[in-house]
């Protein structure tokens, strides 16, 4: 019996458009994880059926944030996935981030708390380095200039004081607002952290271009360590203060668990 000629249909088109029917009604609500895969790189692979891709992407990386969040080299390690497709996942937490600030008006203001750590939350969404950030004020508040003042590994972030006064000095500055991100863990600050926050703060007050705040932000959370509010200036070592409501025998708490999480994690890389 002769064979059929091929009309070129794709077997699998009646399911893809059944995925952006159900998108157009309802949106994304009622999507599994691997359904959102299927439907975004479905654009990016046309003509195959890439539910199974969606599942190995869900098995290899755990979770749908993961998988936005992984390293285009990483993601082309797995089979069916090429560069291509790989960028276009890639840039989806870049796309929430410029979306995001878009939303808030795209300028940071420290006079309105909330909102400066709505807008910090949304700056480091999908860094993947722990990255320093200087934000510099004017008198109303309102960010007049951006330095990225260093980017270190995921653990540590190499800080020179001296770097972030200067800048603010060449832009005439009024105050500084500090943020850096955790890209891995909580915003809990390091003895690190709350020492170069009280480094500034005095570097600041010295001349006459205060610190506002310096925020952590991890994720969708954050933490603030400062605030010219606070009542508590850094007049003593950071080890002995009382921020965020914190005693003593809590801080110290929090650096043990911390030197641990450090132990674990170097046991890991070995």
């Amino acid at each position: 019996m002769a064979k059929k000629p091929s009309t070129g249909k794709n077997i699998h088109e009646g399911h893809r458009q059944r995925l952006k029917d159900r998108y157009r009604k309802e949106g994304l609500k009622n999507f599994s994880p691997h359904n959102i895969l299927e439907l975004l790189i479905g654009y990016a692979i046309p003509r195959l059926d890439v539910n199974p891709l969606a599942h190995q992407l869900m098995d290899e990386f755990g979770s749908l944030s993961a998988v936005f969040e992984a390293d285009i080299e990483n993601l082309c390690k797995i089979s069916g996935i090429s560069e291509h497709t790989a960028i276009l996942l890639s840039l989806i937490p870049y796309l929430a981030r410029a979306y995001l600030l878009d939303m808030d008006g795209g300028r940071l203001s420290a006079d309105d708390p909330t909102h400066m750590c709505r807008f910090l939350t949304c700056y480091f969404l999908g860094e993947k380095k722990e990255k320093l950030v200087a934000f510099y004020l004017n008198n109303k508040r309102e960010c007049i200039g951006i330095s990225e003042i260093a980017e270190g590994t995921v653990n540590a972030v190499a800080i020179n004081t001296r770097k972030i006064i200067d800048e603010g000095t060449k832009l005439n500055a009024s105050s500084i607002l500090l943020a850096h991100n955790h890209p891995r863990g909580t915003p809990m600050p390091s003895s690190h952290d709350l020492a170069i926050t009280q480094s500034i703060a005095k570097l600041g007050k010295e001349i006459k271009m205060p610190l506002v705040d310096h925020v952590i932000v991890s994720g969708l959370n954050y933490r603030t360590l400062y605030s010219l509010t606070d009542p508590f200036m850094f007049d003593g070592p950071a080890a002995d203060g009382n921020m965020w409501g914190l005693g003593r025998e809590q801080l110290m708490r929090m650096r043990e668990e911390e030197a641990e999480e450090e132990k674990k994690k170097e046991k890991e890389e070995d």
